[in-house]
């Protein structure tokens, strides 16, 4: 029995959230692009043009390819005063040549052809009337594109310093056009600009030609508006258990701090359900050492204390560059499921006490790569079937559920969780259905014609959706991008992807790693025997290949512990439910070489293998219609758009959203 608190008898209940408190962390977002117009900008670059000339194209092509929905700016410097011109003047010449405002192509594209290169390079006054710019409401982000070194006052570097110590919340993304690592002038101006986006949270980037310009300005101003897309209907955990807000199947957001104790939610369910509680959020700010790092706890427990199933769970990434704040930097997944572990002790919660994704805890390149290029799998093994619950377990006879969270630590002082609920009700025909197997790990995915290009997503929210068939994507150093497959029962989700595509290179002698995962529709990482997550460890002129599946869907993967075979014993079992299946593609590269890699090429190849087969079906299906009715979302933002979360007649509920703009699929199937 746990000891849970509660709060002084005042006779008040806590209200359930409603739709109207929807919302996303990431909303108004606002993006001002800075760029150099100083004289140097008349030199050559690689390609032979003048470097102004290919800046123009990459603006021009950046701004056809933002969204419609975009609030967005542009600011130059140097562009007007000459050198004949007094310093002072020359120091303090930059304007805003469009105003931050909804997006104006015909205005963005004729203030871009409109100026030459001129004079100084005053990168800090610039940046100084950027903030302004920005105003003080909403995420605000800078994509700065510099050919050299500040020559002005303020100097650029100390300037952001004061602008973030007087808190002016900024973020900016630095750009180094055509610049010369072996040129003591040029690693003088890539230092400052590497130190403008480390104060302000951003990432510094490396273009050497008119290619990578193009390339790199259309992905970071594109994800620069996204973020990572926390979203959800707006709660507060309480600090007592009995006044937790209620939680009904959906997808909620709350905001943790440090050093405040647990926080506690109540979950209504049909008794003998299965309940899942997932939490999110994103490990970030890393510290000098480029450390990031974020951790919870959970306990889903009854109201009298007895404990479901708790479980401590991490994120964590090391000594390698990730601080885009558009992509998760590593994201933190629990899925805690009482019908599971009820009866089988404490120890199937302490098979999944930590999950922590870090570069330094990596299997080795060479392991991985191997299993990419289909050496033998493991052949198929029976599974361990986990004993029944008793009908008088009070975790599956308890009308409500409670969730304890506490946020054990953070680099930052707040942390955007999103909170997901599902619920599934008791399958009638689970006798029925074949029993669940271990099978070998799938091929690799055959290519197919024609390739078409996609951008994933920034988070669990907002993955795209893979159709069986060959994407073409691309990648920044230190972003995580997510897609999803749909499976139903019967099926298996499949992704290989080619890193960098066939015929690309990658455009820096920098080894550059890239790591593959898979995660349950629950958002629980679904690991293989032998290897934490599959990635590779990839130099300039070297080709890996990745492979990730999930276990073919069963709803009695659910009551299932896998003790060899090819994936572990906690995947088989969270691959129980149909839907989406989610992989995350994330590249970093090491400190030392932080800024030096750009865009990688990757190319995707996604597959279903089987047929839809073995649906369970429900007991309670006017049940399930009535609560997921009640539940869905009929607002914008957040809550419950996308898939609904009670889960009868193999329904599952996820957010599901492409770009920057969120799409809303509404839609329910029953089961078979």
């Amino acid at each position: 029995m746990l000891a849970l608190p509660f709060a002084s008898s005042s006779g008040a209940q806590p209200s359930d959230p409603t739709p109207s408190d929807q919302t996303s962390a990431t909303s108004d977002t606002k993006l001002l692009l800075i760029l150099d117009g100083s004289r140097s900008m008349r030199g050559k670059d690689a390609s032979g043009g003048t470097r102004i000339e290919a800046a123009k194209r990459a603006l021009t092509t950046m701004v056809e390819e933002l969204p419609d929905s975009a609030v967005v700016g542009l600011r130059v410097y140097g562009a007007t005063a000459t050198s004949q011109d007094a310093k002072a003047t020359q120091c303090t010449d930059s304007q805003l040549t469009v105003p931050i405002g909804p997006i104006d192509r015909a205005e963005m594209t004729s203030s871009i052809d409109s100026f030459t290169g001129q004079a100084a390079t005053p990168i800090g006054y610039a940046l100084e009337q950027g903030a302004k710019d920005l105003g003080t409401d909403g995420k605000r982000n800078i994509v700065l594109v510099s050919d050299g070194l500040s020559n002005c006052d303020p100097p650029p570097c100390p300037t952001v310093q004061r602008l973030v110590e007087n808190g002016v919340n900024i973020q900016v993304d630095t750009v180094g056009y055509g610049l010369d690592p072996t040129k003591a002038g040029d690693e003088d101006a890539r230092d400052e600009l590497k130190c403008i986006a480390k104060e302000t949270n951003g990432t510094y980037y490396d273009a050497q030609d008119s290619d990578a310009l193009n390339s790199s300005l259309v992905r970071i101003s594109q994800r620069a508006l996204r973020a990572y897309d926390f979203s959800g209907t707006r709660v507060k955990g309480a600090s007592a258990y009995d006044q937790g807000p209620r939680l009904k199947p959906g997808q909620y957001l709350d905001t943790f701090g440090t050093d405040e104790g647990p926080r506690y939610y109540r979950i209504p369910r049909t008794a003998g359900s299965i309940v899942h509680f997932s939490v999110t959020s994103a490990a970030r700010d890393g510290d000098d050492d480029g450390e990031t790092s974020e951790s919870y706890d959970i306990t889903l427990q009854t109201p009298g204390g007895d404990r479901c199933d708790s479980v401590s769970a991490g994120a964590a990434q090391l000594n390698y560059s990730s601080r885009i704040a558009i992509g998760a930097d590593a994201v933190t997944s629990l899925n805690l499921d009482p019908a599971q572990s009820a009866s089988s002790s404490s120890s199937w919660a302490d098979k999944e006490s930590s999950s922590s994704s870090s570069w330094s805890s990596s299997s080795s390149s060479a392991s991985s790569s191997a299993s990419a290029a289909g050496s033998p799998a493991p052949t198929a093994t029976p599974l361990t079937p986990l004993p029944s619950p008793t009908d008088t377990d009070p975790c599956r006879t308890a009308s409500e559920l409670v969730a304890q969270v506490t946020r054990e630590e953070g680099e930052t002082d707040e942390a955007d969780v999103e909170l997901l609920v599902t619920e599934e009700l008791a399958a009638t025909n689970a006798d029925q259905i074949p029993e669940p197997v271990n099978e070998d790990a799938p091929a690799l995915v055959a290519a197919t014609s024609p390739e078409k290009p996609v951008v994933g997503g920034s988070s669990f929210s907002t993955a795209v959706e893979l159709k069986p068939g060959t994407w073409t994507d691309e990648l920044l150093p230190g972003e995580q991008l997510f897609y999803k497959i749909k499976a139903d029962y019967g099926q298996q989700p499949i992704l290989t992807v080619d890193v960098p595509q066939p015929g690309r290179r990658l455009s820096a002698d920098v080894p550059t790693n890239v790591d593959l995962k898979a995660w349950s529709p629950t958002r629980k990482w679904l690991q293989m025997f032998g290897s934490q997550d599959v990635r590779a460890n990839i130099g300039q002129d070297e080709r890996e290949v990745l492979h990730r599946y999930a276990p073919r869907v069963n709803y009695r993967n659910h009551y299932a512990y896998a003790t060899s075979g090819a994936m572990s014993g906690d995947t088989v079992r969270d691959s129980g439910q149909s839907g989406y299946y989610y992989f995350s593609l994330t590249a970093g590269t090491s400190l030392d070489d932080e800024g030096l890699q750009g865009p990688v090429p990757v190319r995707l190849r996604a597959a279903v293998d089987g047929q839809p087969s073995g649906a369970p079906e429900f007991a309670d299906e006017a049940g399930a219609d009535d609560q997921t009715k009640g539940d869905a979302a009929d607002g914008d933002g957040g809550g419950l758009p996308g898939w609904l979360p009670v889960l009868g007649g193999g329904t599952l509920a996820l957010l599901g959203a492409a770009g920057v703009l969120v799409a809303l699929l509404r839609g329910r199937r029953r089961a078979g």
